[in-house]
């Protein structure tokens, strides 16, 4: 087995440690390796969990919100005044949050954020056979919007002008 590989499987049971000891119940699903990078969120069962449906359990605890990013550490008071005087948005506080986290050596926060992808991707990079095995769900719904708003975005600055030049407005 490659080093990359047991590297990788270290952190997702020092993961799985963490999240059940703060409270987290994987019922009807586990957590596992998903295509070359990264894991995914897989059903045990065919009914897709306990008898009442739930898969998985996390507490509120473990949600990382702007709240979280405001509360609780040194930065937080200035990114609530940020927030709240400036108008911030409150996905600059938890990447605020998210990066401040992951300088503390000691931070309650390292198994989780050691499983956080290096690499960034997005399902509008997803080629037409990837996208539709996301159809019926909300990311494909806010994906198709995505893309349709950068293209729109896009026809409204960018403009071949009568000479063919790139007219920027």
């Amino acid at each position: 087995m490659d080093a990359a590989v047991v590297l990788e499987n270290s952190k997702l049971e020092s993961f799985l440690r963490w999240f059940q000891a703060n409270g987290a119940d994987l019922r009807g699903c586990t957590i596992r390796r998903s295509g070359r990078e990264g894991f995914g969120l897989f059903s045990t069962s065919a009914k897709a969990g306990a008898t009442d449906g739930v898969v998985m359990v996390v507490p509120l605890d473990l949600a990382i919100t702007s709240d979280e990013g405001s509360a609780g550490s040194s930065h937080g008071p200035r990114c609530r005044e940020l927030f709240e005087e400036c108008g911030v948005d409150d996905r600059l506080l938890v990447m605020l949050f998210l990066v401040v986290e992951r300088l503390r050596p000691s931070s309650l926060w390292k198994p989780y954020l050691d499983m956080l992808p290096s690499t960034f991707g997005t399902s509008i990079w997803f080629t037409e056979n990837e996208l539709a095995e996301l159809e019926g769900t909300t990311l494909h719904r806010a994906t198709v919007m995505q893309r349709k708003s950068l293209q729109t975005l896009f026809d409204g600055k960018v403009k071949r002008s009568r000479w063919g030049a790139l007219k920027w407005r």
